[in-house]
């Protein structure tokens, strides 16, 4: 079988977890590639854009584009190209299909909003600054079997409305910790299943270092 052309327009994807939260949504995917199939087995090869994909309602990235190739072993987007929170995001995903099903995806993102980012994710804290991180994350199912490892740095890194630091500032009689100018601050993070750590957080400033 050849398909010397297959489009998909305006798509739109809901991926949920078992217990019904929504883990990925995609908006306005459009898909275009071309395959043959043989002895059961596509091979071929396309481009795919997509508006908009929201990571569980954390991270959200628009005008994402990547070429597609598919092999009777895996199936690749690579570059991903996109933008997040005024800046730009970079990437990767590769499925092996052969000796059972598992993916590895890399995200790094540079030159994000720190404030941006966290409106989008409709959370209290106040955080200004510029963003890069990288992540490697990969799986073979849902996301109790995914595992993850990364970093982040902000750099003109400002901490504000903090319910800890205040708290430190007004015991330690120090008003500058309530909310603190840092050079940059640095977390580093793993992943398992349900369960996020930050192993390494730094916040280092002219006047105030903390890890």
């Amino acid at each position: 079988i050849v398909l010397k052309q297959l489009t998909v327009e305006n798509a739109s994807v809901v991926m949920t977890g078992h217990a019904g939260a929504r883990l990925l949504t995609m908006e306005g995917a459009d898909f275009r590639s071309a395959f043959e199939v043989e002895g059961g087995v596509a091979q071929g090869h396309g481009k795919a854009t997509i508006a908009t994909v929201n990571l569980g309602d954390l991270v959200l990235l628009r005008g994402v584009e990547a070429p597609l190739t598919m092999s009777k072993e895996t199936v690749k987007l690579a570059p991903i190209r996109g933008r997040v929170a005024g800046g730009t995001a970079t990437g990767d995903l590769i499925v092996h299909l052969k000796g059972g099903f598992r993916y590895v995806a890399n995200l790094e993102v540079k030159g994000a909003s720190a404030k941006t980012l966290l409106a989008e994710a409709k959370s209290a804290g106040g955080l200004s600054g510029t963003l890069a991180a990288k992540g490697t994350f990969e799986g073979s199912g849902g996301l109790p079997t995914m595992k993850g490892r990364g970093l982040g740095t902000i750099t003109g890194c400002r901490v504000e409305h903090g319910r800890t630091l205040a708290l430190l500032a007004a015991v330690l009689q120090v008003p500058d910790l309530a909310s603190p100018e840092f050079d940059e601050c640095r977390a580093e993070f793993t992943q398992s299943g349900y369960r996020l750590s930050t192993p390494v957080l730094r916040l280092v400033g002219k006047a105030v270092q903390l890890t």
